[in-house]
């Protein structure tokens, strides 16, 4: 009978000696000039699909562990999603038809203000949500849902987590791509929704889903995150911090070192000194033995370009969504008013093309979707033969002062640069809106006796329409 082979131990000291090994290589080949990150032997011709299916949920989990742990990161997440959506966009319709266009953008403000199917969320709320999601995920996703027993239109938004959105292990031909159906053209026909408390799959058809990301190679099936390519810098720069804190720590825990300057004294301080002494209290006086001296310790890190460390490792991370070094720091430090309008062009491009993603992956779909069910319980006139969405969105104002806003909105205007309804939807106001209210100004005005600024009568047409018909 052959005797049993003995297995091998690796006592404990070994498998440190290893793993500190590797740690010292590691550290080695990524400051040596020939490390794997210099080789571009290593690189591979596999697709971004591909790609994305084989490190997604890990590379997801590690930029949410980073902005829940890096607070600079997160306020970068959130400045973009602030400026890219604001107070959300606004609907402008334009038709030959005058009345529908008039109903249909009041009825879809009053209805987007809580068209949200877990807690009435507004469409703004949602937006919101969806941008941040991009540099977490790289993409979002909304599902139309029925709100049963509601009066008024009962279609209703809800976002879906991008993790949700999985492969089936039921499905094993090639049809089904990371939780997304295709036909045999290549178009998305349904997406398939993993329950977490029936631990069922779910399939929805894609008239009802959205799914919105910046495309970043064709033939793409998911979404990049849009951190991906700064999660090391972000993470260069709360180590960075925390090393910092924790040397100030392990200062102020050591006051002094008593050290022997005659090396050929070979005898300790506790040995000479009495039980006790050599402890130091505030106000102490002491004696030092023979030969002894004083030595300060200092954990402080370097603090030469230590304020630019930090700032490019964040201004790094916001490079990856156009953000210049102002933004992504949420700090205008050296920069003339000429630059910040500098760079607010660049990031006003990159809003601007994200707007449009949204808007005709996410926005125009459910638009047309809310149209057909409030054309048909008659809350909006009937369709025209032609008619078109045209998305707003608000934006901040470039100047501190108001009046100054307000002539450079007046000097637009009487150039034949933008329009009433593109200054009114800058401001987060809707084109109906802003009429109903300055006619009521005016009916009040002539109620008074006086004139509104904006009418273009005399004050003796206003006197002998005094108490007459309001405007219409």
């Amino acid at each position: 009978m052959a005797k049993p082979k003995r297995s091998v131990t690796v006592s404990t000291r070994e498998k440190k000696i290893e793993h500190y090994r590797s740690q010292v290589k590691a550290a080695y080949y990524s400051a040596a000039s020939d490390s794997p990150s210099m080789d571009f032997s290593f690189a591979s011709g596999v697709s971004m699909t591909d790609a994305l299916a084989a490190d997604l949920n890990i590379l997801r989990n590690r930029i949410r562990y980073e902005l829940k742990n890096n607070a600079p990161a997160k306020g970068l997440t959130r400045v973009y999603a602030n400026a890219c959506i604001s107070t959300g966009p606004t609907l402008c319709v334009e038709s030959n038809n005058d009345l529908f266009n008039e109903k249909v953008e009041f009825a879809w403000s009053e209805w987007s203000r809580n068209c949200g199917y877990v807690r009435g969320e507004s469409l703004a709320e949602i937006l919101h949500v969806g941008v941040r999601q991009f540099f977490t995920c790289g993409e979002y996703f909304s599902l139309n849902k029925i709100e049963l027993g509601s009066n008024g239109i009962s279609l209703r938004v809800l976002q879906i987590k991008p993790d949700r959105i999985s492969q089936p292990y039921f499905y094993k031909n090639n049809s089904v791509i990371e939780g997304i159906e295709f036909s045999n053209e290549g178009k998305p026909v349904a997406y398939h929704i993993y329950d977490d408390n029936k631990s069922i799959y779910v399939r929805e058809t894609a008239e009802n889903m959205r799914h919105v990301f910046y495309q970043e190679s064709p033939e793409q099936v998911r979404g990049e995150p849009w951190l991906a390519a700064g999660l090391g810098d972000l993470h260069k720069r709360r180590r960075y911090d925390e090393a910092r804190v924790a040397a100030a720590i392990v200062a102020a825990k050591f006051a002094i070192f008593i050290t022997n300057n005659d090396p050929s004294i070979n005898v300790s301080a506790e040995e000479i000194l009495d039980p006790g002494i050599v402890e130091l209290n505030d106000g102490l006086a002491t004696i030092l033995p023979p030969h002894c001296g004083i030595q300060s310790f200092s954990g402080s890190q370097p603090t030469n370009n230590a304020e630019e460390f930090r700032r490019e490792m964040i201004a790094n991370a916001g490079a990856g969504v156009g953000m210049s070094a102002a933004s992504s720091n949420q700090d205008s430090k050296g920069n003339s008013f000429a630059g910040a309008r500098y760079d607010d062009v660049g990031v006003g491009l990159e809003y601007e093309v994200v707007r449009s993603i949204i808007c005709n992956r996410d926005l125009t779909p459910l638009a047309k979707t809310w149209l057909k069910e409030a054309v048909a319980i008659g809350e909006v006139p009937p369709m025209p033969n032609w008619y078109r969405f045209v998305w707003r969105f608000p934006l901040a104002s470039r100047h501190t002062d108001p009046l100054k806003a307000a002539n450079a909105d007046k000097a637009r205007i009487e150039s034949g640069v933008d329009s009433y309804a593109q200054i009114w939807a800058e401001h987060g106001i809707s084109k109906e809106q802003r009429r109903q209210e300055i006619m009521e100004e005016i009916n009040w005005y002539r109620k008074q006796g006086l004139k509104h600024p904006l009418e273009k009568d005399s004050f003796e047409n206003v006197k002998e329409n005094e108490g007459g018909e309001d405007v219409q």
